[in-house]
């Protein structure tokens, strides 16, 4: 699974990046601090129980699906071998049972706490079977099964999700991943609706009533949370992959958005890539990919129909970032056929492994099969930035942690799981070289096939296929939290470098450093030339080091540990680096190596080594000097980061602050009407937009609204013009209110109104924000946690005035946010609405937060939201106190 824009942590968590507390103890049951009901939970204790004594799984599903409903009724009649005669249950979330048969004996269901009790003395050792009849609510929340009707044309869609623990939210099942099932499917439907499922229908029959009967043959054997079911008036489009049926869905009112050629282009790209890469087929008989409404991730692996976010599609002509971005999930999703699908983890703590898995491989996929030959560096602009951030909050944990229940696996959906995870894999791929990863990966599929595992044997398959003992590595990396930081200290004797001293320092309450294996490169002045010097790799087992140089070699200006950026590691900064970079870092040819000193000067910044006056010196220096497109991407992170850093205390500091953006403004606005590259320049213009805060700019903005100024050749389509017009709102532009209400009619579409209701929400008034938080929760409200998202992630964009309102909003915030955790009734609800924390610099507010956080018990996912929040204004502090 793709989390969606990477994890729905705002923006303001990590200054401008796109996102997303540990219990204490690693192996304390989370029902203890998750205050969910344990009935709604399943522990690894119960699962391994059942685990041994439950096997040979089929489920026979009859589903009823009708247009106008909110419920479905169903059938599932389910076939499983006992190990022996004792009791045991299925999972079943919320649903109404109507009937309930267990080995031909109609009874009344023992049916509570969300479980269904199986009686030991209904069971035999051997075959049983169980019938239960019921009907089932649609979700809100986008798990489990989710109903959407189109507010253009009234279509309904309805679509699945169930990692990890959402499948008995559809059928009563045995919900954990190592009870590995085949399922058949009978779907009965309105005959204008397409019914999708993991296997390619049989027969399609008219029944009374208007309706079609779907009927689907049995699966590949495959685990509950890949189930997927999808039903309702979608487009299609067909094509070819060898033998392989592909299939693209969508909404009928996006249709005409949907490039299809494109889809398949990189889908056709990414089978040939795995397929050479695994030698290993792709593993089932059909492909299919669904763009399914108001998805709560970016995209999810089921079974041979993967579902993605509509987000993936722009109502306007794609950017290349834009395009990028799609190649990377798309790939992303397949890589899960293999690693996920063919073979699956057998319980959640495996599930970092899942997903750094497939990302690792997206990043090399696309890399390596389409366009995006430097797709790394937008893994190292995004994902691993992130990690990078996320690693230092006191909310870090392990790659690989201990998941005692369910509960505790929603802590784990992180960037330390993807992207941290992802970039140890990178690092063991070079550490070992990738051949031996390569032939380690090939070898665990081949052994492995259709079959749950653990790390173990993963690691196992890696080290017999290199020959390398890996045990050391596996515990450094993967059951140690921290970044590592790397201090590089030449040498020189009559300018000539005579030995480079190598010291690891390891992360806050860390045990010791890592094993690394880390490109170094030298670099010198030539006039008005910078020269790149690489020497040997560093290698090493955590331990120190002070090399001797035999080549003759120049006393180095500067040095740059991971140029290439295959390590995951932090750069000790000094003033000199800055100073250094200040004058010649848009002299280094390498791209790659100039992305990877921006990302390292900025987490320098953060914990206080750089200075905020000598990094914005850099930055005016080097902005407008950079050319590829990933840096000047990075760049806006920055400009977020300084207007949030930069103090505004007093009026002569305002006034610095001030004219230090109205300089970025202008520079971002010229590089914008420069670019000859129409999609480059709407990159531009709507990470230009999103930032704005003077009056000129502002003007600017409404004049690209109402056509008097523009960006040739660049048409404005109606997603940006939203963008522009939600900065507006933020600001307290003029008449704001009759050009929302105007676009709100012109864009009748549900992302239209989502996009509204994000514009309303980022108004400059206290008065106006509590007005769309009545709204959204009264109770005959009925609204979607993806719209209740649209106002809570936008409430409070970063301005002045705005950070101003978050601070009046305190008060209200704690009271709710306290309610909320103690009803508990939606932990997705309460996670987002955490994001509304106070956030500033000054040391009574973080002592405030502090104060409100350890006040009471929360649920841990609440928590680790307040948690990076503070720590987030923290770090402002530490910023500003320097």
């Amino acid at each position: 699974m793709r989390s969606k824009s990477f994890f729905l942590f705002p923006l303001f968590f990590i200054l401008g990046l796109a996102l997303v507390q540990c219990s204490t103890s690693q192996t304390t049951d989370s029902t203890q601090n998750n205050k969910i009901a344990p009935s709604s939970n399943l522990t690894r204790t119960e699962a391994e129980t059942r685990s041994k004594l439950i096997s040979k799984t089929h489920y026979n599903l009859k589903f009823n699906l009708e247009s106008a409903d909110t419920f479905y009724t169903a059938t599932a009649e389910i076939h499983f071998t006992l190990s022996a005669q004792t009791e045991t249950f299925l999972d079943f979330k919320s649903a109404e049972i109507l009937s309930y048969t267990i080995n031909g004996q109609t009874k009344p269901a023992v049916y509570e706490n969300y479980r269904v009790q199986l009686a030991k003395d209904d069971l035999r050792k051997g075959e049983n079977t169980v019938a239960i009849n019921f009907k089932q609510n649609y979700s809100k929340n986008g798990r489990g099964i989710y109903r959407f009707q189109d507010s253009e044309d009234s279509k309904v869609y309805i679509w699945t999700k169930l990692e990890p623990f959402d499948a008995n939210h559809v059928f009563p099942c045995f919900d954990q991943p190592d009870l590995k099932a085949t399922f058949a499917a009978e779907v009965t439907a309105p005959k204008e609706w397409k019914v999708v499922f993991a296997t390619l229908p049989t027969k399609q029959s008219a029944t009374d009533g208007n309706k079609t009967q779907w009927t689907f043959p049995d699966s590949p054997i495959m685990s509950t949370y890949l189930f997927s079911l999808h039903a309702g008036q979608y487009e299609v489009w067909n094509d070819k992959y060898k033998s392989v049926p592909l299939r693209l869905f969508a909404r009928a009112s996006l249709k005409k958005y949907v490039d299809a050629a494109y889809w398949f282009s990189i889908t056709k790209k990414g089978f040939g890539y795995y397929e050479k890469e695994f030698a290993y087929p792709y593993p089932f008989k059909k492909y299919d990919q669904l763009l399914v409404p108001e998805f709560s991730s970016g995209g999810m692996e089921n079974v041979a129909a993967v579902n993605y976010n509509e987000r993936f599609i722009q109502r306007g002509p794609a950017s290349r970032e834009e395009k990028e971005n799609l190649a990377n999930i798309l790939l992303h999703e397949m890589a899960h056929m293999w690693f996920g699908d063919l073979v699956t983890n057998k319980w959640w703590d495996e599930l970092w492994l899942n997903e750094s898995f497939a990302t690792f491989m997206a990043f090399n996929a696309v890399s390596k099969a389409t366009e995006f030959k430097d797709s790394w560096m937008s893994f190292q602009r995004r994902g691993k930035l992130t990690a990078y951030i996320e690693d230092q909050y006191p909310t870090t944990h392990p790659i690989s942690t201990e998941v005692p229940d369910i509960n505790a696996t929603f802590n784990h959906f992180d960037a330390i799981t993807y992207s941290k995870g992802a970039s140890s894999l990178r690092q063991l791929s070079y550490y070992l070289g990738e051949d031996n990863f390569r032939k380690g990966v090939q070898r665990y599929f081949k052994e492995h096939a259709y079959t749950n595992t653990t790390l173990t044997q993963f690691i196992g398959a890696l080290e017999k296929a290199s020959e390398t003992n890996l045990r050391t590595w596996s515990i450094a990396w993967l059951r140690n939290a921290g970044l590592d930081t790397l201090k590089v200290t030449p040498e020189c004797q009559q300018g000539k470098l005579s030995n480079l001293k190598f010291e690891l320092i390891p992360p806050v309450n860390g045990d010791r450093p890592r094993p690394h294996r880390i490109p170094i490169t030298l670099y010198t002045t030539e006039g008005k030339n910078v020269k790149a010097w690489p020497i040997d790799d560093w290698k090493t087992d955590g331990s120190n080091e002070t090399r001797a140089i035999t080549k003759s070699l120049p006393c180095p200006e500067f040095i740059l540990p991971n140029g290439t950026d295959v390590a995951y590691i932090k750069m000790l900064m000094t003033v000199d680096h800055i100073k250094w970079a200040e004058k010649n870092l848009h002299l280094i040819s390498n791209a790659q190596a100039r992305g990877v000193f921006w990302n390292q000067a900025y987490l320098n910044l953060r914990d206080g080594s750089v200075k905020i006056d000598d990094f914005v010196k850099m930055y005016f220096a080097q902005y407008e000097k950079e050319q590829h497109t990933a840096i000047v991407q990075q760049f806006f992170t920055y400009w977020t980061a300084i207007s949030m850093y930069a103090p505004n205390r007093t009026n002569i500091e305002v006034t610095i602050r001030n004219t230090i953006l109205d300089q970025i403004e202008k520079g971002f606005w010229e590089q914008t009407t420069k670019a000859s590259d129409p999609l480059w320049k709407k990159t531009l213009l709507s990470s230009w937009a999103r930032r704005v805060e003077t009056e000129a700019s502002q003007h600017k903005l409404a004049d690209l609204l109402d056509g008097t100024l523009d960006v040739k050749p660049l048409e404005i389509d109606q997603d940006t013009r939203w963008i522009l017009l939600q900065r507006l709102s933020a600001m307290g532009y003029p008449n704001i209110e009759e050009r929302l209400f105007a676009e709100k009619a012109k864009d009748t579409t549900e992302n239209g109104f989502k996009a509204y209701l994000a514009a309303e929400a980022a108004k400059p008034s206290l008065q106006a924000k509590t007005k769309w938080l009545e709204e959204m929760n009264r109770p005959d409200a009925n609204w979607s946690l993806a719209r209740k998202q649209s106002i809570l992630f936008s409430m409070f964009p970063s301005t002045p005035k705005q950070n101003q309102l978050r601070g009046e909003f305190r008060d209200q915030f704690y009271k709710t946010m306290s309610t909320l955790n103690k009803r508990n009734e939606d932990v997705s609800y309460n996670k987002s609405y955490a994001n509304l924390a106070p956030m500033g610099c000054e040391s009574n507010l973080i002592q405030e937060l502090d104060n409100y956080i350890n006040s009471q018990d929360w649920n841990v996912v609440t928590k680790k939201v307040l948690v990076i929040q503070n720590a987030e204004n923290k770090i402002c502090a530490k910023v500003q106190s320097r």
